[in-house]
C-alpha cells in the first residue's frame, strides 16, 4: 500500500479503496479500519 500511495500520489478515499483492492485486502475490514477512531487517533499522533 505505501508504495501504492507514493507512486501515484492520489489520497481519495476511492484511490485509496482501489489500491486496497489491487493488493487483495479484505475490503470489509479495510472499510472499518478506514472508520475507525484507533486509526484516526494513531493518524493524528504521527502527524503531530
Amino acid at each position: 500500500m505505501h508504495d501504492l500511495i507514493f507512486e501515484r500520489r492520489k489520497m481519495k478515499i476511492e484511490d485509496l479503496e482501489g489500491y486496497a483492492e489491487e493488493l487483495g485486502l479484505d475490503m470489509e475490514r479495510f472499510r472499518a479500519d478506514m472508520n475507525s477512531e484507533a486509526v484516526e487517533a494513531k493518524i493524528k499522533e504521527d502527524q503531530a
